[in-house]
C-alpha cells in the first residue's frame, strides 16, 4: 500500500502543502517518500512508499525519457513480468530491477492512453507526460485503490485519502444529497464524498488534465461485460 498526492494550480501548490499532504498518509508507506516539483511552478506531486518490489530501484516519482515520462504508483501490477518481457522484445531498456511502476511508464510510452487493457492488477497512477503537459490519472477496474480529487476556482488536488485534501483546503461545506445518501445507505454512491467540491474518481475511469489551463475530461475506459449464451435454457 502506498499513497500519492498532487497539486494543480497557484492558490495551494506549494513545498509545504504537499508535504503536509504526504505526510498525512505515511502511514500507507512508510518505506520512502519522493516529491517533484513543475520548474515552471504549477503543480507539484507526492508519494509515500511500501517497498515491496524492486528496493534498490523502485523509488518515485520514476522517470524515464530524459525525465520527460514521470509517474507516482499506488499498487501491484499483477502481469508485470510478461509485459516487461514483451516490451524488451519492442526494445524498452528497463533501468529498474523488476519495478512495475516502470512497466507502467514503458507501457505509456509505446501505446499512449491504450494501455491499460494490458494491465491485470490494482492500480492509481499518475503520469505526467512533460511534453504534452498533462496529467494522466487512472484508477483501476473494480476500484481497489482510491483516488479523491478536488476541484475549485482552477484548482486541482488529488490524494488515496481524502484526509490529505482536507489538510490544505478551506474547510468544505457538506453536500447535502450526499448526506441523505450516507444516513440512509451508511455510504455515499459513485462519485460523490460528503463534501462538496471533492469527488472520487470512478472505477474503471481515467482523468487527463491540462496542467497549465488546470482544465479536464473523465472518461471510462473498461466496463464489465456478460456474455450471455441464450442457446442454454
Amino acid at each position: 500500500m502506498c499513497g500519492i498526492v498532487g497539486i494543480v494550480g497557484q492558490n495551494y501548490n506549494s513545498e509545504y502543502n504537499i508535504r503536509k499532504m504526504n505526510q498525512s498518509q505515511y502511514h500507507r508507506g512508510p518505506d520512502d517518500d519522493g516529491y517533484y516539483s513543475d520548474p515552471r511552478n504549477v503543480f507539484s506531486l507526492g508519494m509515500t512508499r511500501l517497498s515491496i518490489i524492486d528496493l534498490e530501484n523502485g523509488a518515485q516519482p520514476f522517470k524515464i525519457d530524459d525525465d520527460n515520462l514521470i509517474i507516482i504508483f499506488n499498487g501491484e501490477i499483477f502481469n508485470a513480468n510478461e509485459i516487461r518481457e514483451e516490451l524488451e522484445i519492442k526494445g524498452e531498456n528497463f533501468i529498474s530491477n523488476n519495478s512495475d511502476t516502470e512497466v507502467i511508464l514503458r507501457l505509456y510510452k509505446n501505446y499512449g492512453f491504450d494501455f491499460l487493457d494490458k494491465l491485470n492488477g490494482m492500480f492509481s497512477f499518475v503520469i505526467f507526460d512533460k511534453r504534452k503537459r498533462k496529467l494522466f490519472i487512472v484508477r483501476d477496474r473494480f476500484g481497489i485503490k482510491p483516488l479523491y480529487y478536488y476541484t475549485s476556482n482552477n484548482d486541482f488536488i488529488f490524494s488515496s485519502e481524502l484526509k490529505a485534501i482536507l489538510k490544505v483546503i478551506d474547510k468544505p461545506s457538506i453536500d447535502d444529497q450526499s448526506f441523505f445518501h450516507f444516513s440512509t445507505l451508511r455510504y455515499t454512491p459513485l462519485e460523490k464524498t460528503i463534501y462538496q467540491n471533492i469527488n472520487k474518481l470512478l472505477p474503471g475511469h481515467y482523468l487527463v488534465l491540462d496542467v497549465d489551463k488546470c482544465s479536464f475530461e473523465i472518461k471510462k475506459w473498461w466496463s464489465i461485460s456478460f456474455n450471455i449464451n441464450l442457446g442454454k435454457s
